[in-house]
């Protein structure tokens, strides 16, 4: 019994450790810094960081495809629709985005590498979340 159990456990320990050797880098030692997709590809974006310390997210429209090029869509075009959120972790920012002439609170989070979820609210009560697809 004490040979299965002896075994069990060296097994357990070789898997934890090889799946903590294979796992990617975390969020954290990623840059948020980049252009970033909707999953439709309807529209692109660019990440700076920005502010006096540059720690601040700055997020601007810069390209529009498909059914996101439409003119009240241009009128976006190359302006800042998050400008200095603030950081309140490593992969998390909070600050306002503006969209479609309305400001919402939003947040902003590192979930990966390649995956920049925002999430906000208009009024309290009109909250939505989607995620950005990092392309470069």
């Amino acid at each position: 019994m004490k040979t299965i159990v002896k075994s069990a456990a060296g097994w357990v320990t070789a898997l934890v450790l090889g799946v903590a050797l294979a796992a990617p880098a975390s969020a954290q030692d990623v840059s948020v810094i980049g252009k970033w997709q909707t999953k439709d590809r309807d529209a692109s974006y660019q990440t700076e960081m920005c502010g006096a310390d540059n720690t601040r997210l700055c997020i601007r429209l810069v390209e529009l495809h498909g059914k996101g090029d439409k003119a009240r869509n241009r009128a976006y075009l190359g302006k800042l629709l998050v400008d200095k959120a603030r950081p309140v972790s490593q992969v998390r920012w909070r600050g306002k985005i503006d969209l479609m002439g309305q400001t919402a609170d939003a947040t902003f989070t590192l979930r990966s590498a390649n995956t920049l979820e925002v999430s906000g609210c208009a009024y309290v009560v009109v909250c939505d979340s989607f995620n950005l697809t990092r392309v470069e």
